[in-house]
């Protein structure tokens, strides 16, 4: 069998290489279309997995829209999938369509409304968290987990243990992670982060009780490119996990520090039901971007980073709400090869998901 998944973001790689690596020991074959910005690219050749670039950046969205499908059709022609997967990165959907072959997407993200109206009329299965907040009709299949579990589960996900050397931290020193977001996305339409002013303000912060590393998807103001995070982008999530705080923009790292039991704050206008689950668990604080809340935000910083027991008993909360999760990677790979019995199964027994625990 082989399977095209779609990959316009750096974590969409991340949720899908183990599933590659289990897919392709059975004898499948796996093909990634990549958009080629930042360091998706960098990172598929680093796992390893078979890609080519669709679509480069350029300054017209309708060129831009058009060569990517057109790249992926080409691509598809030549590879001759039988499966289509992605995050709804809305390209990939017409040309499954053109094949006839079925298309499942995964999405998280409610506010993505624009994206759903265009590829769902064109996709087999549409799968999210069971925490999704919308119910998005009969191709709608819930499964409980999160995105973020793809890769940060127990079976796959293993600490270096030398990244606090890496990081260059002394013995017992403590750090946080800081993530600002380019607000480019297509659900981040309208929105802005903070400030660079406020920026400067949080890192002032935080430096008088830890140390700061600042992961950035747009240009730093001069006085904070010395925090920028210089680390291989593939141990990003070992530096969550030993970290002391996250505080960001970002919801997937947001929510990769819950997983991690690192104590985390999100702030942005957009608060998915993912957010809202891991704060309802106590493994998260969300915040708006209003400047009272930014204040309030860096204040719950502060008291996190000066109280020594949160960490612990942030592990601790993490563990045992995430250990009672399934592996979505074992499911996915179970979903797409018992296709299209699986989706029945699913729409008619739910709970038989539990055997991916």
């Amino acid at each position: 069998m082989r399977v095209l998944v779609d990959i316009a973001h750096p974590a969409h790689l991340h949720y899908f290489r183990n599933f590659t690596r289990l897919f392709e020991e059975a004898g499948h074959e796996v093909l990634f279309t990549l958009r080629d910005k930042g360091i998706i690219k960098a990172l598929a050749a680093s796992y390893g997995l078979n890609y080519v670039v669709r679509s480069r950046e350029g300054n017209s969205k309708p060129v831009y829209a058009i060569n990517a499908i057109k790249n992926i059709y080409r691509a598809a022609k030549e590879f001759r999938p039988d499966f289509f997967v992605d995050m709804g990165t809305i390209f990939s959907a017409p040309v499954s369509r053109i094949l006839r072959k079925p298309h499942i997407v995964f999405d998280d993200t409610e506010s993505a409304h624009k994206a759903r109206a265009l590829f769902m009329p064109l996709i087999s299965a549409i799968l999210t968290p069971d925490v999704f907040q919308p119910d998005l009709g009969r191709k709608h299949i819930r499964f409980d987990s999160f995105m973020e579990m793809f890769y940060l589960h127990r079976d796959y996900f293993k600490k270096d243990d030398e990244i606090r050397s890496k990081l260059g931290l002394h013995p017992g020193e403590k750090y946080a992670v800081l993530r600002f977001v380019s607000w480019e996305a297509h659900h981040d339409k309208g929105l802005s982060g903070l400030s660079q002013e406020k920026k400067i303000d949080v890192v002032r912060e935080f430096s008088e009780l830890a140390r700061v590393f600042i992961s950035s998807e747009s240009d730093l103001p001069e006085r904070l490119k010395s925090y920028r995070l210089t680390t291989d982008p593939a141990l990003i999530h070992s530096v969550l996990a030993e970290a002391d705080l996250y505080f960001g923009e970002g919801a997937t790292m947001a929510m990769e520090s819950a997983i991690l039991g690192t104590p985390a704050i999100y702030l942005n206008q957009n608060w998915p039901g993912y957010t809202l689950e891991a704060e309802k668990r106590g493994l998260m604080h969300n915040y708006r971007l209003d400047l009272l809340s930014i204040d309030n935000a860096t204040r719950t910083g502060r008291q996190i980073l000066a109280d020594p027991q949160v960490k612990k008993e942030a592990s601790g909360l993490s563990k045992e709400y995430f250990e009672r999760k399934i592996d979505p990677t074992a499911f996915l790979t179970w979903f797409i090869e018992q296709w299209p019995d699986s989706f029945d199964i699913m729409k008619k027994s739910p709970a038989f998901q539990e055997r991916f625990i």
